[in-house]
């Protein structure tokens, strides 16, 4: 006779094994797909972290070639500067010796354009082609002339440095 009891075990049995079958091929499945993502995580992490190193150097570059520019401009200006003050010294000196006068020279209002005639022949105020100063109130134009200057010089420095600034993007043009 048949033996109910034994089918109905090894049928449990089988049930059992079946499950557990499926459940190990599931877990073993979804193991592999989390491995693969997993993988891809990784490796998107690592190609943003290369491209904020890469965007990282690039802007240390920008900004050693920014420095490296306005240290010439320093220099450059610095050096132009020091020229006009030597210059100007130099026609301080003269004025100071008597080697050298200032004088206005007169200039052709509707032209606009200045008489180098009347520069060289004036001796005063009776013809009126121009007026020479005495030597401390040639030093004290000069003196002013020197201020001009300077701050002419500073204005193209400054002007430069603003166009360095917008060549990298830091102000708005």
């Amino acid at each position: 006779m048949f033996d109910w009891k034994i089918a109905g075990l090894a049928l449990a049995v089988g049930a059992i094994a079946g499950a557990t079958l499926c459940w190990w091929l599931t877990s073993t499945s979804y193991d592999a797909d989390i491995a693969t993502l997993n993988i891809q995580h990784a490796e998107t992490l690592k190609a943003i972290s290369d491209q904020a190193a890469q965007d990282s150097e690039a802007a240390r570059q920008r900004e050693h070639d920014f420095q490296t520019k306005i240290a010439a401009l320093d220099e450059k200006h610095q050096q132009e500067l020091n020229d006009e003050k030597t210059k100007n010294e130099k026609l301080l000196f003269d004025v100071s010796t008597g080697h050298r006068r200032v004088q206005f020279a007169t200039a052709a209002l509707a032209t606009c354009e200045q008489s180098a005639r009347a520069v060289r022949s004036a001796g005063g105020l009776g013809n009126a082609a121009g007026v020479r100063l005495s030597p401390v109130a040639g030093r004290n134009i000069l003196g002013i002339r020197a201020g001009i200057k300077e701050d002419q010089e500073k204005l193209v420095y400054l002007q430069e440095y603003i166009r360095e600034l917008q060549a990298q993007g830091a102000v708005a043009k």
